[in-house]
């Protein structure tokens, strides 16, 4: 990751270029992410009218960036971070008994083991797209 890049700088750069990412909302002043797991993949492109950067997923759905709440941008393919606030944090996610836990607090309740151990890795990154 290049530190001298500006969040402006990448989302201008991944316009209408296809490549999917996956963004971390949260806290712009303290790094701290929301913890969201929902519309937050996808590939960045514009549109006419108020919201003009859009996430938009694969089945071409998707809403506007809330690009003042970036804390973290991720190249979904390569793994690679694109850009993150300096003091990126966020909580640790764990499986156990078909929920997933957030700093050993239920975050959610599973369907089954498999399911949870997913949302985890999804949650804290290791898998960034989730199917």
């Amino acid at each position: 990751m290049d530190k001298t890049k500006t969040l402006k700088s990448v989302l201008d750069s991944l316009v209408n270029t296809k490549k999917r990412v996956r963004v971390w909302y949260g806290n712009p002043k303290t790094g701290k992410a929301f913890n969201e797991e929902n519309e937050n993949i996808g590939h960045v492109v514009t549109a006419p009218g108020f919201y003009n950067i859009l996430l938009q997923s694969r089945r071409g759905t998707g809403g506007a960036i809330l690009d003042e709440y970036i804390v973290k941008i991720v190249d979904a393919k390569k793994k690679t971070i694109l850009w993150q606030h300096p003091d990126f944090s966020q909580a640790t996610f764990t499986a156990e008994e078909k929920q997933v836990l957030a700093n050993n607090l239920i975050f959610t309740k599973c369907e089954n083991n498999q399911q949870a151990e997913k949302l985890a890795k999804f949650m804290n990154g290791e898998i960034l797209i989730k199917q």
